[in-house]
């Protein structure tokens, strides 16, 4: 992403990176971000109200939301269920 975006400290690395899949109406998409920043919680707590129930939050795995007060149950390292 560094090279595509010119952005010098962007993380390419992508088992490092966060990437947030998102779905409606049946489709999928998945957003590749640097990391989570200021506005941990409501972020976290915007993708439980998203979130189909039992449908499931994927974090990098150098990522974790055990520092966010969250409704998700943990299920492995890097997965959450609603």
């Amino acid at each position: 992403m560094s090279q595509i975006y010119g952005i010098a400290d962007a993380q390419d690395d992508l088992n490092e990176a966060v990437v947030v899949v998102v779905e409606d109406e049946g489709r999928r998409s998945g957003l590749v971000i640097d990391e989570l920043v200021g506005r941990q919680q409501v972020v976290i707590n915007r993708f439980w109200d998203c979130l189909e129930p039992g449908g499931h939050l994927f974090v990098g795995h150098s990522e974790g939301i055990s520092s966010v007060k969250h409704r998700f149950r943990y299920v492995r390292p890097a997965v959450y269920q609603q």
